[in-house]
């Protein structure tokens, strides 16, 4: 699938890209709709469908509500309508407009969308202008997709053929609260002339030990940096003062940077403004997604609003089933004959901390294809099972690579299965239960030669 800045174009999944607001504080933030520009009997206003979509769309504003806050009693204003966007595999696009605002109370010189600046500072910057606009495509219920309809259900249960609408209202809601960057794809430079909040989370990781803010690099590194398959929100406790050195809200509540999107070919649309395709299970942000699948729950993406202003309520919808159970992301370890051995721990997360001892184990197996071998290419020096005690969150797997001097050999991988976690009052079924290990045949990794 490939996406275009605001509008998706169907392939194997789909996805809208869009715009929303969310709260930022201990103050009520209420998402509400506006279908003013829809025709007396079309869209939102149909017939036949109105009714559902209109439930459906409203259900997502109200999860988002419930989830987050804001210093201001606010009301964000999303204008929403179904229009006839054809069959060319667009579901609907988002946008908060044209205006970012600096602020008072917010990161000096940098830009905040609609949403955000009017839920920090309390000012309604916009007037009387909508913070966002969503457009959905009223023609999928038409056929325009063959064998392909909306789903307007609010279980996040789509059948096969079927696109849940909550689902991609609450993507698009999440754009417009702040889930996107202000790079100028072409160049590297600030679209808006200063670093969006965004923006100021994300770094690029070399795969050994160095984060580099995209804020620090010019406008070169930041254009080879944002398709550079390194892209991350936040950096971990590089310093060792026990707080994440960036994004703290993100990186400590789950352990690890979140990696983004950001593909060697740049994705217009797709690239940065999402978590990368790699996290499992899926997340709401992550630039596609599957017929047939309902996601109501927005995941990391909770934590990383946080880091950019808003704050997470005390309580959340029924609706919404946050945070993962156990959970861990696939890594990329880089191999270097010219450095000797390479030891990296791999975070494996609880959603929260156990209330008692939780176990849960795990085995090791090599890929079909490119398969790398315990013993030979690596060692993992964790035993089998991870042990948290009460309060405990994250629990390592060190792994130890052994570089070889077949360099022209293509990356080699593994795949770390974590088994069924017992003890403590928290674990239940459906967590992340597989992420691969990939061995990378570093740049670095070549054969030495001399010169007379």
């Amino acid at each position: 699938m490939k996406t275009l800045k605001n509008l998706t174009i169907l392939g194997a999944g789909l996805l809208c890209a869009g715009v929303l607001a969310l709260p930022a504080s201990s103050s009520a933030v209420t998402l509400s709709a506006d279908y003013s520009t829809e025709g007396a009997s079309e869209g939102f206003n149909d017939a036949t469908y109105g009714a559902s979509r209109k439930t459906a769309f409203e259900t997502a504003l109200a999860n988002w509500s419930d989830i987050l806050e804001g210093p201001n009693n606010v009301s964000i204003v999303v204008q929403a309508q179904f229009n006839p966007l054809g069959g060319g595999g667009i579901l609907g696009y988002a946008t908060s407009g044209s205006s970012y605002y600096q602020i008072a109370s917010g990161e000096p010189s940098t830009l905040y969308g609609p949403s955000l600046a009017k839920a920090i500072s309390g000012s309604d910057m916009n007037g009387s202008t909508p913070e966002i606009y969503i457009v959905f495509n009223s023609d999928i219920d038409a056929g325009a997709v063959p064998g392909f309809s909306w789903y307007y259900g609010t279980d996040g249960n789509p059948a096969s053929n079927e696109f849940d609408l909550i689902t991609v209202c609450m993507h698009e809601i999440g754009h417009g609260l702040g889930f996107s960057d202000l790079i100028n794809d072409t160049t590297g430079a600030w679209a808006a002339g200063l670093p969006g909040i965004y923006d100021r989370m994300l770094t690029e990781y070399d795969g050994v030990d160095t984060y580099t803010p995209l804020t620090s690099m010019t406008n070169g590194q930041r254009y080879s940096a944002i398709r550079s398959t390194n892209l991350y929100w936040g950096v971990p406790d590089v310093d060792g003062n026990g707080t994440p050195d960036l994004a703290p809200a993100m990186v400590g509540y789950y352990g690890v940077p979140g990696e983004m999107y950001a593909p060697s070919s740049f994705e217009p649309g797709s690239s940065v403004s999402h978590w990368d395709t790699s996290f499992s299970p899926n997340e709401m942000m992550e630039p596609a997604l599957t017929n047939g699948q309902g996601i109501h729950d927005p995941g990391y993406a909770v934590e990383a609003f946080e880091d950019i202003g808003w704050v997470q309520a005390d309580s959340a919808s029924p609706d919404v089933s946050f945070p993962r159970n156990v959970s861990a992301q696939s890594v990329d370890i880089y191999e270097d004959s010219n450095a000797g051995d390479t030891t990296v721990q791999i975070p494996v997360l609880l959603g929260a901390p156990p209330s008692g001892t939780v176990t849960v184990p795990f085995t090791i197996t090599p890929t079909t294809t490119d398969g790398a071998e315990e013993g030979t290419d690596f060692n993992v020096i964790t035993p089998s099972p991870l042990t948290f005690t009460a309060g405990d969150r994250v629990e390592y797997i060190t792994v130890e690579v052994t570089p070889d001097t077949d360099y022209g050999e293509n990356d080699e991988r593994f795949v770390i299965i974590l088994g069924t976690p017992t003890g403590g009052t928290l674990i239940t079924a459906g967590f992340a239960n597989m992420f691969t290990v990939t061995i990378v045949n570093s740049p670095n990794d070549v054969e030495d030669w001399s010169i007379y």
